[in-house]
């Protein structure tokens, strides 16, 4: 379980190391909204695997307050950006979908373990 724990906390820094690199430099909405997704899903896969206890709870709200945090500074910045950086070809946005459908698809998945 420890394992577990430490692995956790290693993905959750560096998922947030890349909302907060999305909130303060992305090119567009598209990387935002795709980082935001990315750590959504991390949080609630985190929450259905770690164990029940108080300092573990305390460590998950923590990320979770860093987390809405960060999705406020993007908030800031998101009638500045573009949908789509003008650089972005049909890979982007081909690439997007399908990240957007797998991470739909986990949070789905966690989330129907949850009822």
């Amino acid at each position: 379980m420890t394992v577990t724990l430490i692995v956790l906390g290693a993905l959750a820094v560096l998922t947030l190391a890349g909302l907060a690199r999305a909130a303060v430099a992305a090119a567009d909405r598209r990387r935002v909204l795709l980082a935001a997704g990315e750590a959504l899903c991390l949080l609630l896969v985190a929450r259905a695997l770690m164990p029940v206890t108080p300092p573990v709870v305390v460590a998950w709200i923590g990320t979770v307050a860093v987390f809405a945090g960060l999705l406020g500074l993007a908030a800031s910045r998101w009638s500045q950006l573009p949908l789509l950086a003008p650089s972005t070809g049909r890979r982007g946005v081909v690439g997007a979908v399908v990240h957007v459908v797998v991470l739909v698809a986990v949070i789905g998945m966690v989330a129907a373990g949850f009822v």
